[in-house]
């Protein structure tokens, strides 16, 4: 096992990856007319038609009197997607610039983060997100991809129709981090799993989660979301190796170990296996900072 650990290790400590440009921090609309994001942005514009029956029911006053912001990352396959025909749909509501806010977000290590700090306290886990605003307050969002259709969800969301935006164990999520429930000691990382089990689609939201509380350094937050994930998806590896970075993160060298012994005892595609080294590797690190104490 040693000897395989080591192999891919060498493997990746000598391949490199070519670092694309993107968009981060507010922006503006003019940046996607730019190269390269003119490319996806333009042709995915032109080629979307709104449905218009969706966008009569609108009325004027209320769309002069929304505010929107949108958090995308230019990295990404879904705000590609998505974002040109919401612009679309905006530009035939005839919004104005001054009613829209661009926040384009990070993709790295500080995942779904903007450098000025824009999405700290937004509960941005998806992107593209677009958030609808009156008055000052949120009247609803559209996370990563409608319900229905553009046209319709934003359709529902101005009139004020009941909606419930995709993946909704974020917002459960969110309740508990409000509540402290995800950093209770005497929560039960178990009981939490059965009560968000007919609420999550996929692991992938755990994840997501997990992941921009680490990107905002919430370290218990964030282990105690992996814990949850462990427990409904134990049967995944990742779930494990995931379990075992968020135990490193928040100091628990020894509970880290064991999580990532346990991840490698299943069987483990060759394409993710970059993923579990990278956390053996930090493991081995914390070990030998640790032993080279006096």
């Amino acid at each position: 096992m040693k000897q395989i650990i080591f192999f891919f290790l060498l493997l990746l400590s000598i391949q490199t990856y070519a670092q694309q440009k993107h968009l981060a921090g507010v922006v503006t609309r003019d940046s996607l007319s730019k190269t390269p994001f003119n490319t996806w942005f333009q042709s995915n514009y032109d080629a979307y038609t709104p449905h218009q029956k969706h966008l009569d029911v609108i009325p004027s006053q209320i769309i002069s009197s929304t505010q929107i912001e949108i958090y995308f990352g230019t990295w990404c396959g879904d705000t590609k997607r998505e974002m040109p025909r919401f612009f679309k749909i905006l530009d035939q509501l005839k919004f104005q610039a001054k009613q829209i806010k661009l926040i384009a977000v990070n993709g790295d290590e500080n995942y779904k983060q903007s450098p000025g700090g824009e999405t700290v306290g937004k509960s941005i886990y998806r992107v593209p997100t677009f958030i609808f605003y009156q008055q000052g307050k949120e009247i609803g969002r559209i996370v990563e991809h409608p319900v229905e259709s553009l046209e319709a969800d934003i359709a529902k969301i101005l009139t004020k129709q009941p909606y419930t935006p995709s993946y909704p164990a974020f917002a459960l999520l969110d309740k508990w981090h409000k509540e402290g429930k995800l950093t209770d000691l005497n929560q039960s990382a178990r009981s939490l799993a059965r009560a968000i089990d007919a609420t999550v689609i996929s692991s992938s939201e755990l994840n997501n989660f997990g992941y921009v509380m680490q990107a905002q350094q919430q370290y218990a937050v964030a282990e105690m979301a992996f814990r949850i994930a462990a427990n409904l998806f134990s049967d995944q590896p990742e779930s494990w190796s995931r379990l075992a970075n968020a135990y490193l993160l928040n100091g628990k060298l020894k509970e880290a170990d064991e999580a990532l012994n346990y991840a490698f005892s299943f069987q483990i595609k060759p394409e993710v296996m970059y993923e579990f080294l990278d956390v053996y590797y930090k493991i081995r690190k914390k070990k030998e900072e640790k032993e080279a104490k006096p």
